[in-house]
């Protein structure tokens, strides 16, 4: 005769388990899925943003301003120190 105790759960309780079972493993997937993809939707997304041609012209405009920010200003925003002119 073996000596270990089982209790009687509700079926609630099994369903519910269950549930919970089968939800951790549904997310463990996706976020396995999304780790194995990543590198590749990175790369994908850098390719899109380079044929962006809106966006390419904006930052050409950008950086073709001569518009300058105060020093002040950058200081409270923080970027003072990564600028520091």
């Amino acid at each position: 005769m073996t000596d270990h105790y089982d209790p009687l759960v509700s079926r609630d309780v099994t369903i519910r388990r269950e549930q919970q079972r089968n939800l951790k493993t549904s997310q463990q997937k996706k976020m396995e899925f999304r780790q194995v993809n990543r590198d590749a939707n990175s790369f994908n997304q850098s390719i899109a943003e380079t044929n962006d041609h809106d966006t390419r012209d904006t930052l050409s405009k950008v950086r073709e301003s001569k518009v300058i920010l105060s020093h002040e200003l950058i200081r409270i925003h923080g970027t003072y120190t990564t600028t520091k002119k």
